[in-house]
């Protein structure tokens, strides 16, 4: 019996007509007489779907879901609704596209291949985007953000990557040229003032400012240079205290706060790392801190595929061969028969990755340095001039060789970074040529020619000013120091002392040179505040096997690090704690036997990563000290 019969009966029964009623409140549905049917019963006759409430008059049925209509009219029956044709054409159904109704429209899903769904669900269209791999998707530059259409067999770019247009025929992308008059390079650079503006694919460079400016961080314009330490907050300054010194809330390079979490390392603070948050488990802790250092055996590193590569590392004083970054992820470059292959590690050297081909072919030399979190630079010098590579996912990828001069007559090559600032160096006679990416992570370089004779070089980065330091020997010392992060160059000092050989580094405002040669026993000492001078402290091994046998470096709190192949074949560390005059034997690791050993310090400062080759085999061990 439906509701329509039911209510009828009831009426019936209200009325005192017998019907089979035993009373106005108790409907007998069967006729046979009993209690009121209820929702416990057949969900009170209501459709499953719907929700049955019991009153006196009986079973009271509620109405149908969203996606269903009511086909018994009284919530007793429920139907899904259905597309109609219109709707099932508009999704594509026939062609394998899926369409669902609702209670006031329909929305379209699983479109067929060849076709993408609108923006509003309302249709499957064709897609005439360019596929990836294709013709048009290479053309229309799509992987940089460009716009392609298909039509028929052919091709139309709609769209290109920043930087570029679509060129009169629209079957491809050409160059902007920014330094045209009037155009955005043209007047960022000022070129009507005496600037200097210099097109590149996908953008430009500020390669020379007007008098009395320098260039933006970036790159990308020019301005009065600010002045770190006048008390006034100028330019790109965060802040300006009145002093170049870090550790009092302002960076000693004023580009921002000494604050755990903003991304920026500020190791005068005690910051090891700074990833940008105050997480823990992320590999930086909650207070800017790394995990501890922890000594490991000596592991091959130039296993490809169970079977070693033929590599070497010569020399690790004419480029650094191995780098942490500000993570503490190892990075080592290896010459493996003329390509450059890097091996990473992410668990500080317990583990390492197989060698990565970087592209860079032909090499005579190579440098690595180690940058931001999961960040590394590499530079070589090929047989096509000095190109450079990055990686941003901790070397497992790297980015496509970028030729940043097509002369390069050294045998040596040197980087550095600060930050995302990037410098590298390599002489040419009586110059050095410095390139310099600045705030543009590898972008865009710009060319400095420096008159300063060399032999033997290093560029070098304060950790905590951002002050580039260009070192050579002839064997005499020839230093060059910029305040303004390399955009100029203070004239020629000449502190007393030589070194063969030389391998550099800087921390805490003191420079250490030393070499091998007539005086390699000795690690000479030059404080940046009288730059001229220099001290010498001695008791490192004088037996070294060669002339090319020796590598330093140092962390932030001042330790410093030298590795020395000895003419014994052994491998010797030895470490100056920060505050001491002299080595002590107990700060002394001997190592097994090898050459070109190469070294980076920690930035848990608490120990180093030193790689050396035997014959062919590369090795890297991490030394920690307690």
């Amino acid at each position: 019996m439906n509701r329509f019969t039911k209510l009828l009966t009831y009426l019936a029964c209200s009325a005192a007509v017998t019907l089979g009623c035993n009373s106005a409140a108790n409907l007998d549905t069967d006729g046979g007489g009993g209690e009121l049917d209820s929702c416990s019963t057949d969900n009170g006759g209501c459709d499953p779907a719907v929700t049955c409430t019991d009153s006196a008059a009986g079973p009271s049925c509620g109405t149908c879901p969203d996606g269903t209509e009511d086909v018994g009219g009284d919530g007793t029956e429920c139907a899904a609704l259905g597309c109609d044709s219109t709707e099932e054409a508009a999704c594509m159904v026939a062609s394998g596209g899926s369409c669902e109704a609702t209670s006031s429209s329909y929305s379209c899903s699983d479109c067929p291949d060849g076709s993408v769904l609108a923006t509003d669900d309302s249709a499957c269209e064709a897609d005439d985007s360019c596929p990836q791999g294709s013709e048009g998707f290479d053309a229309c530059m799509i992987a940089e953000g460009g716009l392609c259409v298909v039509t028929g067999n052919e091709f139309e770019c709609t769209g290109c990557a920043p930087g570029y247009t679509v060129n009169s025929t629209a079957d491809g992308c050409e160059d902007i040229d920014e330094c045209q008059q009037g155009a955005v390079g043209d007047v960022a650079c000022e070129v009507a003032t005496g600037g200097e503006c210099t097109n590149a694919a996908g953008g430009y460079g500020c390669t020379a400012c007007p008098e009395e400016m320098i260039q933006t961080p970036d790159g990308l314009g020019c301005e009065v240079p600010p002045v770190c330490g006048d008390g006034v907050t100028t330019g790109s300054e965060v802040c300006d205290d009145g002093n170049r010194v870090g550790g009092d809330g302002c960076r000693a390079d004023c580009a921002g706060l000494e604050v755990c979490g903003d991304g920026k390392r500020d190791t005068a603070t005690g910051e090891q790392c700074d990833d940008g948050n105050v997480a823990e488990d992320d590999g930086c802790s909650a207070t800017c801190q790394l995990p501890p250092a922890e000594t490991t055996i000596p592991t091959e590193v130039n296993i490809l595929g169970g079977s070693p590569l033929d590599c070497v590392l010569t020399n690790s004083n004419t480029g650094r061969k191995v780098s942490v970054d500000q993570l503490g992820h190892l990075h080592a470059v290896l010459n493996c028969e003329g390509s450059a292959h890097v091996v990473s590690s992410i668990d500080l050297g317990i583990t390492w990755s197989a060698p990565i081909d970087t592209g860079l072919t032909d090499v005579s030399e190579v440098a690595i340095e180690g940058g931001a979190p999961g960040t590394a630079y590499v530079a070589a010098i090929t047989s096509t001039g000095l190109l450079y590579v990055e990686t941003n996912d901790s070397g497992a990828t790297w980015s496509t060789p970028q030729v940043l001069t097509e002369t390069a007559p050294d045998a040596e090559v040197s980087i550095d970074s600060y930050e995302d600032d990037i410098f590298i160096a390599i002489g040419q006679a009586s110059n050095m040529a410095v390139y310099r990416s600045v705030g543009a992570a590898g972008t865009f370089f710009t060319e400095t020619i420096l008159a300063q004779s060399n032999a033997f070089h290093e560029i070098i980065v304060d950790p905590a000013t951002g002050n580039v330091l260009v070192a050579t020997d002839t064997p005499d010392f020839h230093l060059r120091l910029s305040t303004d992060h390399g955009a100029t160059y203070a004239a020629e000092v000449n502190p007393t002392g030589s070194a063969f050989f030389s391998d550099w580094t800087l921390t805490n405002n003191i420079v250490y040179v030393s070499g091998t040669g007539e005086s390699p026993g000795n690690l000479d000492a030059i404080p940046l505040s009288d730059i001229s001078s220099s001290s010498v402290i001695g008791d490192l091994p004088a037996n070294t096997s060669n002339a090319q046998s020796r590598a330093i470096d140092s962390n932030a709190v001042g330790d410093v690090f030298v590795v020395s192949a000895l003419a014994s074949g052994e491998i010797q560390l030895d470490r100056l704690q920060a505050g001491d005059t002299e080595f002590l034997p107990a700060n002394v690791r001997t190592l097994p036997a090898g050459v070109s050993p190469a070294v980076a310090a920690l930035p848990s400062n608490d120990g180093a990563v030193v790689l050396y080759g035997d014959g062919t085999h590369i090795w890297a061990t991490v030394q920690a000290y307690k």
